[in-house]
């Protein structure tokens, strides 16, 4: 299927997102085509910080891509943060693994409710850290967003 003029700007714009994100941040970023709902991760291996964001492009918004990638981009900042700490990033996952089963068992058990365990599980420090480091993210991001609207009109 051809892309329309729309959705190859759109690309155009997914792309520039991701190579200004790569060269800012030592990292390289994935679009994974997926149809369920968009979101994305990070992972580190052969020693980079990797995001992938799962999304279908014909239906994720630039705004909405921007926001996931700008969160992950945060999980990047903290790994590299921890990293330089000492932490490995066998560590860091299992630190933030050890919370979140501590987190889940309470909610098993019936200790916590799922409202409590959503707002634990932002009250993390990775969560927190992340979420704050988007919020400086963003707005360059948004800036890309912007000229491909202003492209567009």
């Amino acid at each position: 299927m051809m892309n329309s003029p729309q959705q190859s700007r759109k690309d155009e714009t997914f792309a520039r997102m991701m190579s200004w994100v790569e060269a800012h941040y030592d990292c390289e970023v994935y679009f994974l085509e997926q149809p369920r709902e968009a979101n994305g991760f990070v992972e580190f291996r052969n020693g980079k910080n990797i995001i992938y964001i799962l999304a279908d492009k014909e239906d994720i918004s630039l705004d909405t891509f921007s926001d996931i990638l700008a969160h992950e981009v945060g999980h990047v900042i903290y790994n590299q943060r921890m990293m330089r700490k000492g932490l490995s990033y066998k560590e860091i996952v299992k630190r933030t693994q050890d919370k979140l089963d501590c987190f889940y068992e309470l909610l098993m058990r019936k200790v916590i409710t799922v409202e409590e365990y959503e707002r634990f599980y932002s009250a993390i420090e990775e969560e927190w850290d992340s979420n704050q480091e988007k919020e400086r993210v963003i707005p360059e991001l948004r800036k890309l967003v912007h000229t491909e609207k202003l492209l567009s009109t």
